[in-house]
């Protein structure tokens, strides 16, 4: 079904390109996909606002429509007036064969927006529906990376200020390290990977989505942070190549911010433990930046120890934790932090709000013990409010 959705949309783009030529039909996708934008934030409230769980698919693709539609013909009323002189300039064949080239890209380029933005919802069904499209993986796989890490970026651009998984800490370093070298593509690192999954779902109540990564730590059961899902009933958990499957939290600590969710059938072998790593190790990060493709790349352990946050200006929570030289984007939350042969070292959780390259995961201290009792977790636990 998304298939033939898709194939509609493409023809038709491409179609109206050629009827409405280059101008128009660019600025009026340029429309569709600041709607399409516009719904990526304005879905939350609006699925909070309905409290019949049966109507939120509903309200998701009727608040998209509407966004989306509106952003068309704001975009097309504007081209409309501006393609009038390229009429007049005895260009329009030329306008057409452009319109018709430029509006089939473009056209794809708003599948893969809003196609993306919705699998971060977190709802199980669509989740589902978009990851078995074949149409939808051709075009991803056809898209740079470049223009796909924009998008994923631009999706989480308005949320930064205030998020969870930006802190301060007692002892940060107060100039940015320098970010090592190091190959990623072992294939124990390749194999490390198939078991790092990605985390979506909406917290309802606060009409809020969240994005973040995990990974699998015994049989059926993923690890990652307690904001990640916190205000989550039932998140998506995504293991590269694999159907999305639901799954239910079975652990959560926000004080330490780790969380534990089962999912039944989950196909991902468990990724063995490490002992905490040593000031000067060579480490990796791994995870789904910006709620986007699968990305790994090196880090170095600057410090490992208690670590005192900062919070409203005082000392709050202490957390066993790593200090990083690592690029930690959003969506890296919850992913493992491995050592150079695919073993566990922690987890990642935030990264520093005031100094570059700076990131923070916790150690085998916090780790170990969850680690431990997580294939014996499988009652249900409330995950409390929307931010841990």
């Amino acid at each position: 079904m998304i298939d033939v959705i898709v194939v509609i949309v493409l023809i038709a783009g491409a179609v109206a390109g050629y009827r409405l030529g280059i101008v128009r039909s660019l600025l009026g996708l340029a429309g569709v996909i600041a709607g399409g934008v516009a719904a990526y934030f304005a879905i939350p409230p609006v699925v909070a606002w309905i409290p019949e769980p049966e109507w939120r698919i509903a309200g998701v693709i009727g608040t998209a429509f509407v966004l989306v539609t509106a952003g068309y013909l704001l975009g097309a009323t504007i081209g409309r007036a501006i393609g009038r002189g390229v009429a007049k300039a005895k260009l329009r064949f030329v306008d057409r064969a452009l319109g018709f080239i430029g509006s089939g890209v473009a056209a794809a380029l708003v599948v893969v927006t809003v196609a993306s933005g919705v699998s971060t919802l977190g709802v199980a069904p669509l989740t589902q529906a978009i990851a078995s499209s074949s149409i939808l993986r051709t075009i991803d796989g056809i898209v740079p990376p470049q223009v796909t890490n924009f998008l994923a970026q631009l999706r989480t651009a308005a949320v930064t200020d205030g998020a969870p998984w930006v802190i301060d800490a007692l002892g940060a370093p107060t100039t940015a390290p320098s970010i090592p070298t190091i190959s990623t593509d072992s294939p124990a690192l390749t194999a490390a990977a198939r078991s790092i999954v990605r985390i979506t779902g909406t917290a309802y109540e606060c009409g809020v989505t969240m994005s973040g990564s995990g990974f699998a730590v015994a049989t059926d059961r993923v690890v990652t942070n307690a904001h990640v899902v916190a205000g989550i009933s039932e998140p998506v958990v995504e293991v590269p190549g694999q159907s999305p499957r639901s799954g239910r939290i079975v652990y959560f600590d926000p004080a330490a911010d780790l969380a534990v969710i089962a999912v039944d059938g989950l196909p991902a072998d468990a990724l063995p433990l490490t002992a905490t790593l040593q000031p000067g190790s060579p480490a990796v990060v791994a995870g789904y930046p910006f709620g986007g493709p699968f990305s790994i790349a090196g880090a170095e352990v600057i410090a490992a120890g208690p670590l005192q946050l900062i919070a409203d200006g005082a000392a709050g929570t202490t957390r066993d934790a790593y200090t990083l030289a690592a690029d930690i984007e959003p969506g890296n939350s919850g992913g493992p932090l491995l050592t150079v042969d695919g073993q566990v070292a922690g987890v990642v959780f935030a990264r520093a709000s005031t100094v570059s390259n700076v990131g923070y995961a916790l150690t085998m201290q916090e780790l170990s013990p969850v680690a431990a009792q997580a294939s014996g977790l499988t009652a249900p636990v409330s995950t409390g409010a929307c931010s841990a």
